[in-house]
């Protein structure tokens, strides 16, 4: 889809990475949490998701490389502005993909923090930016982020 491919990318690439190495991977989420995510949302909003979303789709290919260089680039500030933008327009879906899975996951991230073991955690970009992003709710939790 606009020119990258989801075998490309880096949750992809540590997935096999892990696997080839024998370590356990693990999930922040089930594939059922997944399935679950629109059904918090009514007919209508799930409508308007999809309107939203297929209206879009002609910028999509040129909002996948403003976002890709910015990650690339490690422009936080322009991915915020560029992921969060749903978050003014359409606060409800907003809260439903990133809010509550962000704050859901920080107690298994926490243990991970307070494990013995070495962890590697992947999310989208969209969850670790924002102040409802995990990067955001680490350090309100007193933990020290670092950008590498």
């Amino acid at each position: 889809m606009a020119g990258f491919s989801d075998q490309l990318g880096i949750d992809f690439y540590f997935y096999h990475k892990a696997k080839a190495a024998g370590k356990p991977v693990l999930g922040l989420e089930s594939l059922r949490d997944q399935a679950e995510i629109f059904d918090r949302f009514n007919d209508e909003q799930n409508e308007q998701y999809l309107v939203s979303t297929l209206s879009g789709l002609p910028a999509y290919a040129e909002m996948i490389r403003q976002l890709v260089a910015a990650w690339k680039d490690g422009n936080v500030q322009k991915l915020d502005r560029l992921l969060n933008q749903d978050k003014r327009a359409d606060p409800v879906t907003h809260e439903t993909l990133f809010t509550r899975r962000n704050a859901k996951w920080m107690p298994e991230i926490e243990r991970f923090a307070h494990g013995n073991g070495n962890y590697l955690i992947i999310v989208g970009a969209g969850h670790l930016v924002g102040d409802d992003g995990v990067v955001a709710q680490l350090k309100r939790a007193g933990y020290s982020v670092q950008q590498l």
